[in-house]
């Protein structure tokens, strides 16, 4: 009975209409679709109808276009999603342009995987390379690489252990959550002679782009790397013998890295930012176990180098330096810019947020450090080497040097060479051999040498607005040298040995 009445009510309205409104019979309101937008996962379809007059319509009597065939291809009212965009599908009625119908689609990109997933669409699975050792990391690297045809997406990694033994390149606009319970292992095992195993996690850098010459900031952009809940990147089943890295972001922008637990790295670089703009970390934690930090103890005592750990390393891509070797770059020297580190957690290494080598005219500018905690470091928790304008506010820094983690006469819980106009306030220094040094830099490769740029009234800012906890008297002294001797090397001669940290007290 109501399906009379509303057909009743539809032929009314047509017919008071096509009185009233002669020309507009076939107007484009005459018709539409059975819904004015529609989402769609890129590979799957989903299906349209045609209503005019309340009925539906015969698909084959319309002729359908996407306004964008790279991203939506449609065929009687089937609609594919190819890659991820919007566009706007279209039915015209056979015989008449003004009779049509249009919804927007919205394409999206969104996968999830387990570590029991095979690769997608079974790609490389008849690969020689591909066994029970490898099989994970194929699997993640074919949705990252499907991720990239489709213009960007998100993965998600369900809970779980992952096995991986090679690097995992991020186009731009991807997206890895790593789910609560989800433990992403860096392995060297791949069970095979024909493939050797990588000595980085993750690489910001497209895959079809990988053996390509990056510039600038022009490589990747937009990416994230997002952990929930208890989401780890464990690094234990790697020797001492080479440098790993979990994430290297090179020629990049746009990027951020939280939430995430790193572990167990015995000698490299957590993260990598080299050449890269706009990088914001927060929320993660860099965590050794105590016997590496032993090792990296002794073997520093014995004069030895091979096993330095840091949280963060802050780069440029540079020959002369050799501090950045992937095959991607073409060592333009571009320096980082805009790096935030905020709310992170660094114990048992060697460095926390630290660049170790420098570019001449070249400086790192607006790198910021905010709310970390640094506990049980052995050399340093903030070095800044030609860092122009850097921010290190409110961070917590204990146990630097002193105890189980010291390197003997060389820890300082912040240094500075060739910096200038540093903002460094409302930090708590506790049980540090030494609190903070700036000093003139020389570079080993040739290149001029930089001294800080810091007025006296900066440094006593510095030192009434910072705080020490529990710290020697000649552990609290500000220390400040400047200018070259003549042979060349830094005069290291205190040029203010009155400045000191203060004790805080209930009042400060």
């Amino acid at each position: 009975m109501k399906r009379r009445i509303l057909s009743v009510i539809c032929a009314l309205l047509t017919l008071i209409s096509s009185v009233l409104f002669p020309a507009a019979v076939f107007a484009a309101q005459e018709i539409n679709f059975s819904v004015d937008h529609i989402t769609v996962n890129a590979g799957s379809s989903k299906t349209v109808s045609v209503i005019a007059n309340c009925t539906k319509q015969n698909p084959e009597d319309y002729n359908w276009s996407s306004s964008n065939p790279q991203t939506v291809v449609v065929s009687n009212g089937k609609i594919t999603g190819l890659r991820r965009g919007k566009t706007i599908v279209t039915a015209v009625k056979k015989g008449s342009k003004k009779v049509y119908a249009q919804c927007t689609v919205n394409v999206t990109a969104d996968y999830n995987v387990n570590p029991q997933s095979a690769p997608y669409k079974n790609k490389y699975i008849s690969y020689r390379t591909y066994n029970e050792k490898t099989k994970q990391y194929y699997m993640l690297r074919s949705y990252l690489e499907r991720l990239e045809a489709t213009n960007g997406g998100t993965l998600t990694l369900e809970a779980g252990e992952y096995d991986v033994t090679n690097v995992l390149y991020l186009a731009s606009n991807i997206t890895v959550k790593l789910s609560d319970g989800v433990v992403l292992n860096k392995t060297d095992d791949t069970d095979t002679k024909k493939l050797i195993p990588s000595q980085s996690l993750f690489q910001v850098v497209a895959p079809s782009q990988a053996e390509l010459k990056h510039n600038g900031y022009n490589g990747a952009k937009n990416v994230k790397i997002l952990g929930e809940g208890d989401s780890v990147i464990d690094m234990s089943q790697t020797g001492n013998d080479k440098k790993y890295a979990c994430i290297v972001a090179g020629h990049c922008k746009n990027i951020t890295v939280s939430g995430i637990k790193f572990k167990n790295l015995q000698y490299g670089n957590f993260i990598e930012a080299v050449a890269a703009s706009n990088v914001y970390i927060s929320k993660c934690s860099f965590v050794n176990n105590e016997s590496i930090l032993e090792k990296i103890v002794s073997f520093s005592n014995d004069g030895k180098d091979n096993m330095s750990v840091s949280g963060i390393n802050i780069d440029a891509p540079d020959r002369r330096t050799g501090s950045f070797t992937q095959s991607w770059t073409s060592y333009d020297c571009t320096p980082c810019k805009s790096i935030t580190v905020e709310e992170c957690k660094f114990k048992n290494v060697s460095r926390g947020v630290e660049s170790d080598r420098y570019t001449e005219n070249k400086a790192h500018t607006n790198i910021k450090v905010s709310k970390c905690r640094f506990d049980s470091i052995a050399s340093y928790a903030v070095y800044m080497l030609n860092w122009q304008s850097p921010v290190i506010t409110e961070n917590k820094v204990s146990s630097c040097g002193t105890g189980d983690a010291g390197i003997k006469g060389t820890s300082r819980a912040v240094v500075g060479q060739g910096v200038s106009s540093p903002i460094i306030a409302d930090n708590e220094f506790e049980n540090c051999e030494s609190i903070m040094r700036f000093t003139p830099a020389l570079s080993s490769c040739g290149y001029t040498r930089i001294d800080n740029s810091i007025t006296k009234e900066e440094y006593q800012r510095i030192a009434d607005s910072n705080y020490s906890v529990n710290n020697s008297y000649k552990a609290r002294a500000l220390s400040v040298s400047q200018g070259f001797l003549k042979n060349g090397k830094p005069n290291y001669k205190s040029v203010y040995p009155k400045l000191h940290f203060a004790e805080k007290t209930e009042e400060r």
